[in-house]
């Protein structure tokens, strides 16, 4: 069964199986007079989020708007799906994605090389929001949702329209992946570099855009929250430089990309022993480390165009 947990003043996670949990990704739903749902997570979580609506304050007629902070399959592969559940909802993304929601087509290739052909038989379909479904944000707009606002914060860097929301009423930021990835467990954050690319510049001008913004709690669509923003923001700072410069040195220096993945890791395996002294090396490792080798690809690409390497 699927339930809801309030983190902040009317701001709920969605919380599912253990076995859909494998997903690794968070759903949230922001309440109001209009609602709003933010990231849905891949397709086949769609029937679990509309049992959790169906308990939340304002039922499913209580939901406005369904809002991912971009389209990779984790966060935004059920939009589709969920949007059918929805018939009353809007879909809101940033304008750079609107065309990837009515013809999903490129987006379904991208799934592929970073998820396997077989997607669909793990993660469901990737399926079009009909055109009059959608309603393309722009950098500074106001969603309304009803005694709330979300204020729509462009930030491109881990995909070209990805986009954060700030909550008027509550001050916390839904960052997406524009940060990293959050590990409660351990205090620590890891930078999110996806294939099939990345741009590292803006990345790190999306972090400083939330830096000034000063909100007073970061929600991750992976792995959890904190209200410990103000040292998470620069250690995503750190994070993203650190691991850039672990690559590219091993990938100059004649290393295999295997040799600087492992670098990689035994780098944050450091860093967690020093957040957390008492805990297992390897413990933060498992939600995190099978993609280590794809942030490394996709680093080595970055390099490559630069002429770096």
């Amino acid at each position: 069964m699927s339930h809801l947990t309030e983190i902040a003043d009317g701001i709920y996670q969605l919380r599912f199986t253990l076995d859909q949990a494998r997903f690794q990704s968070r759903v949230y739903l922001v309440a109001g007079n209009r609602g709003a749902v933010v990231e849905t997570g891949p397709a086949i979580m769609a029937p679990s989020i509309v049992e959790a609506l169906r308990a939340s304050p304002g039922g499913l007629d209580g939901v406005a708007f369904i809002v991912p902070t971009h389209l990779h399959l984790d966060h935004g592969g059920g939009v589709g799906a969920l949007a059918q559940a929805l018939p009353g909802a809007t879909v809101v993304a940033h304008e750079r994605a609107i065309r990837h929601l009515i013809d999903p087509s490129r987006l379904i290739d991208s799934t592929r090389m970073a998820f396997g052909h077989r997607f669909e038989e793990h993660y469901g379909p990737i399926v079009p929001v009909a055109p009059e479904r959608v309603h393309p944000a722009a950098d500074g707009e106001m969603l309304d949702l009803g005694g709330r606002k979300l204020d729509v914060v462009y930030t491109p860097g881990h995909a070209p329209h990805h986009l954060c929301l700030l909550d008027s009423r509550t001050r916390a930021m839904f960052v997406g992946e524009s940060l990293g990835h959050y590990l409660p467990d351990t205090g620590l954050l890891v930078p999110s570099i996806p294939l099939p690319m990345v741009d590292l510049k803006a990345i790190f001008r999306g972090i400083n855009r939330i830096q000034r913004l000063n909100p007073d709690m970061l929600i991750f669509s992976q792995f959890g929250h904190s209200p410990d923003t103000e040292r998470l923001i620069l250690e995503a700072k750190r994070a993203m430089a650190a691991t850039s410069r672990i690559v590219l040195s091993r990938l100059r220096g004649g290393g295999s990309e295997q040799e600087a993945a492992a670098l990689v890791l035994a780098h944050y395996a450091e860093r967690a022993s020093r957040l957390d002294p008492q805990g297992p090396l390897t413990r933060f490792s498992g939600a995190w480390a099978g993609t280590t080798l794809q942030l490394v690809q996709s680093l080595r690409d970055y390099f490559r165009k630069r002429d770096l390497l």
